[in-house]
């Protein structure tokens, strides 16, 4: 495909080739590799660091507003690209992977954008330019993740034999499936798995972090309990884990490029990977100055 060819004006044209697909996928594989290394330097002036860091990143947004208009976009630009496939006779909504792989996506998205801003008590304003990015971030993401998941990831071998949630579930059958299409299968829902201990992971440390949250004393405290037990940034530590859970369940599947270097590229990462990584890029360095932050405030 010749990108100079494309009428970029008719998005009917484009947007559903693998090629733009996975060029999605590259710019943000890069932007991930650069957020990773400028998070050590910079820490994002959000949440406790918004006043500490916040000078020259534009006027501030309310807490629950700006999470709600960052992150909707990822639900619903991923809702449209799977109506989209839907609408269409051959597609990859049909299949029962690719069902679960949605409601996933969904599931946590939803969550996140939706009833998470409505669960949590006061917080600091967000400068807009942060929001913005986000919201630019979460665009591309549910394209790329909508599109791949709606059109780009086949029937899972494991589907040829297994068609509902009940065969899964019913040892007799599993226990005549070919070794292949097992070793799928036991791939496949051991990622289903890892995401949903993931989210479990992550809603909980929210929850255990909204409830140290005083509105009329709106002080920093140190939390205790579930995966806090282990680590400092518990609730990113869970959503590391969903996404590279999501990654192992999507497969190797994806969009091929036709050019290179995406041609290269997009045989060794999968969309969904490419998320899980951003995911670690973003969230670690986080997580570091978390911990520094607790260390540097109660150094009892």
């Amino acid at each position: 495909m010749d990108f100079s060819q494309i009428d970029w004006k008719n998005w009917r044209e484009w947007v559903d080739e693998p090629d733009v697909v996975v060029l999605v996928a590259f710019v943000m594989f890069v932007n991930g590799l650069f957020s990773f290394l400028s998070l050590f330097f910079i820490s994002a002036p959000y949440g406790r660091f918004s006043s500490s860091a916040s000078k020259g990143w534009g006027p501030k947004v309310n807490a629950k507003v700006a999470w709600m208009v960052m992150e909707s976009p990822s639900a619903i630009i991923f809702a449209v690209c799977w109506i989209r496939a839907a609408l269409e006779q051959d597609s990859n909504t049909k299949n029962l992977s690719s069902k679960i792989l949605g409601g996933m996506f969904l599931l946590h998205y939803i969550n996140r954008a939706f009833i998470y801003p409505l669960r949590t008590r006061g917080g600091n304003p967000m400068p807009i330019s942060v929001m913005m990015m986000a919201w630019i971030f979460c665009i591309s993401n549910g394209f790329l993740q909508g599109q791949t998941v709606s059109r780009f990831i086949p029937a899972q071998l494991w589907e040829k034999n297994v068609s509902s949630l009940m065969n899964v579930l019913d040892l007799n059958d599993l226990g005549s499936l070919p070794v292949d299409q097992l070793s799928d299968l036991l791939r496949f829902f051991s990622g289903v798995l890892l995401f949903f201990i993931g989210l479990g992971i992550n809603i909980h440390s929210d929850s255990i972090l909204i409830s140290l949250r005083d509105p009329i004393n709106p002080s920093y405290k140190i939390p205790f309990g579930g995966m806090f037990k282990y680590v400092s940034g518990a609730n990113y530590f869970g959503e590391m884990v969903e996404w590279v859970g999501f990654a192992v369940a999507c497969g190797v599947e994806g969009p091929r490029s036709s050019v290179e270097p995406l041609k290269t590229f997009s045989v060794f990462f999968w969309p969904a990977l490419v998320f899980a990584i951003f995911t670690f890029c973003n969230l670690a360095p986080r997580a570091r100055s978390y911990h520094q932050w607790y260390l540097n405030k109660f150094k009892e």
